[in-house]
């Protein structure tokens, strides 16, 4: 996906909070993040990766790895929500690329808090923001 169509990705719909409807209530009932408020990596790379490598997905104390990684998986490792729980549009189709991401936080980290710089790194560099909503099958 070139960054002419991430910039065109208004929201990807995730569907089905795994928590249930206590979690969706919690997360409607907050109120929206600033920028500023909002944990980020110090530094951080993001590149189209073609190659035909292996799949790669780690947390250190102060680093995150993805590597190889299709933008579907990445926005599983940031979001945790099960694909079949994600929904992408018209935007389906343009998962395919993948994508490796290498950034560093300032200090030591939990596993929970690089979730959310990883979100952050989502919305700054794809344009990436997100709805959550409950649906009935």
């Amino acid at each position: 996906m070139n960054y002419q169509i991430a910039k065109g990705l208004l929201f990807a719909v995730l569907a089905g909070i795994s928590n249930g409807p206590e979690a969706f209530a919690q997360a409607q009932s907050k109120p929206r993040d600033t920028a500023a408020a909002r944990p980020a990596f110090e530094v951080a790379s993001v590149k189209v990766n073609n190659s035909n490598g292996n799949n790669t997905a780690q947390f250190s104390s102060d680093t995150l790895t993805l590597l190889h990684l299709p933008l579907a998986n990445i926005l599983f490792q940031a979001y945790m929500v099960p694909f079949d729980q994600m929904s992408f549009g018209s935007f389906e189709s343009a998962f395919g690329e993948r994508y490796d991401i290498v950034a560093k936080a300032g200090k030591p980290t939990s596993r929970d808090e690089m979730r959310l710089m990883l979100q952050t790194l989502l919305a700054d560099r794809f344009h990436l923001s997100v709805h959550h909503e409950q649906r009935l099958w």
